[in-house]
C-alpha cells in the first residue's frame, strides 16, 4: 500500500490521530417540559458519542423516525480525544438517572454541566482522563 502523501511516517502520525478522537453530544426533546429551562423538573436526553458532527446528524435523523416527539440537539462538543470513554464517564456519573441505554433523566443545570465539563481544555478534564486510564488497565472498555 502506497501512502498518501509519500511519507509513511507522516501517514501513520495523521492515521494515529484520528483513532479515538470525535464528538459527546446530548440529543433532547425539541420542546422541553415548562419550566424545564428554569430549572423545574427533567427531560429525557441522549448522551452519545460519534467519530463525527454528520454523524450526530445521522443519528438525530434515526432517532427520529417513529418516535412519538420531535428531537434536537441540544450541544456537540468540540472534537476530544477518547470519546468513548467520556461518554463512559459521563454514563456513570448519571447512572442513577438512567431511563434506558443512553437515555437520561437529566435537568437543566445538569445539562449545562456536561457542556461546561466538555467544553474544558484536555488538560482540565483529569475525571475524565483518569477514568479512560482505570477502564484500561481493567481492560474492558471498547474504545481502546
Amino acid at each position: 500500500m502506497k501512502p498518501r502523501n509519500g511519507n509513511p511516517l507522516t501517514q501513520i502520525v495523521n492515521d494515529m490521530k484520528n483513532i479515538n478522537v470525535g464528538h459527546v453530544y446530548l440529543i433532547v426533546p425539541d420542546k422541553p417540559r415548562k419550566g424545564w429551562v428554569k430549572g423545574k423538573g427533567v427531560i429525557p436526553i441522549k448522551i452519545g458519542v460519534s467519530k463525527s458532527i454528520d454523524g450526530v446528524y445521522n443519528r438525530l435523523r434515526d432517532l427520529s423516525v417513529g418516535n412519538w416527539i420531535n428531537m434536537d440537539i441540544a450541544y456537540i462538543s468540540p472534537k476530544i480525544f477518547q470519546p468513548y470513554n467520556v461518554e463512559l464517564y459521563l454514563h456513570e456519573c448519571y447512572s442513577k438517572k438512567k431511563i434506558r441505554s443512553e437515555w437520561f433523566n437529566l435537568s437543566y443545570a445538569e445539562c449545562l454541566h456536561i457542556r461546561d465539563l466538555l467544553n474544558r481544555e484536555p488538560d482540565e478534564r483529569d475525571p475524565m482522563r483518569n477514568y479512560g486510564k482505570h477502564i484500561k488497565e481493567w481492560g474492558w472498555c471498547y474504545a481502546w
